[in-house]
């Protein structure tokens, strides 16, 4: 009879141990998991896409389309974004020489460059512009 007495303690103390064990886990996620709110990321990539937008999730910003892509222009002050132009090998020469190369170019698809180079026209002159 004593060795089922203890048998029984052994039982009782293993399920209380797993029923703290799984309250203390509980409080854990609930401190843990909801306390704090979502990162900014998150956010501004949920209110990016609901404007129609494409997160860079790398640089945390939001890349805008804009509604006058296409668009021939002269200047970026007639565009949303930039006036840009795909120059010839031989007005890249021009311009890396410093040289004036005029020309038109068109509106771009988004409003602002987030990294790299592109070609824009500001004052029918193209220029090179570089993003970080």
């Amino acid at each position: 009879m004593k060795f089922l007495d203890k048998k029984w303690k052994w039982a009782v103390a293993i399920i209380l141990l797993l029923g703290v064990t799984l309250l203390l886990f509980l409080v854990y996620i609930s401190i843990f998991w909801t306390c704090c709110p979502e990162p900014a990321s998150e956010a501004l990539r949920e209110s990016c896409q609901a404007e129609g937008g494409y997160f860079i999730e790398a640089l945390e910003i939001c890349q805008l389309p804009t509604s006058d892509a296409g668009k021939v222009c002269k200047d970026s002050s007639e565009c949303e974004g930039f006036c840009e132009t795909d120059p010839s090998t031989s007005e890249i020469s021009k311009v890396e020489n410093g040289e004036q190369v005029e020309k038109t170019g068109v509106c771009g698809q988004w409003k602002n460059f987030y990294s790299g180079c592109s070609y824009v026209v500001e004052d029918g002159v193209v220029g090179r512009f570089c993003a970080d």
